[in-house]
Formats: C-alpha cells, structure tokens, sequence
C-alpha cells in the first residue's frame, strides 16, 4: 500500500489541540503545543496518530517542518481510510 500524503495547515498555541477542518487530503488542525523546538510537530503527530489510528511512527512531517503549511505522510493505511477517519475526527478534542 503506498504512503499517504497530507496537506496541513497547522495553528500553534491553541487552547485545545483538535482537526478544525477535512476536506479530503487536506485539514486544518489546532496545536496545544508552541511551535518551539518541534514541539508543534511532535503534537501534530500525535494527534494525527490518535485520529487516524496508526502508529506515531507511520507518521512523519516529510516538508514544511518550520512553516504553518505542513505535508505529513502516513504508512500502512488506505487513502480512503485517512480521508474517512480525519473527517470523522472534525471538532473532537483529542
């Protein structure tokens, strides 16, 4: 099964880390985490991994490690499993 590639834009310092938005492949998701020392990132892919019910190590920001406008892979899980599974997480706090 080949990788996955995401398009996120990601917003740093909120309240509550959650997805704001899906539309397909791409999504917005909120950070509780500053964007200091990867730390925005490593929370990025946490909640990734929770929405999308893979392993964090199936996760990775492959560009844009420094910027708001991120491309994240994901390994061993179907496209059409990322698209349902972000879209299902939309507005959950995780």
């Amino acid at each position: 099964m080949p990788p996955v590639r995401l398009t996120v834009r990601a917003k740093p310092s909120a309240k509550e880390s959650a997805i704001a938005r899906a539309d397909g492949l791409e999504a917005d998701v909120r950070l509780a985490a500053p964007p200091i020392d990867g730390k925005a990132n490593d929370e990025l892919v946490r909640i990734l991994s929770k929405a999308l019910g893979v392993p964090r190590k199936n996760i990775a920001v492959v560009m844009g490690q420094s910027s708001k406008q991120k491309v994240v892979q994901v390994e061993d899980v179907a496209r059409e499993a990322v698209e349902a599974r972000l879209q299902a997480a939309v507005g959950r706090s995780l």
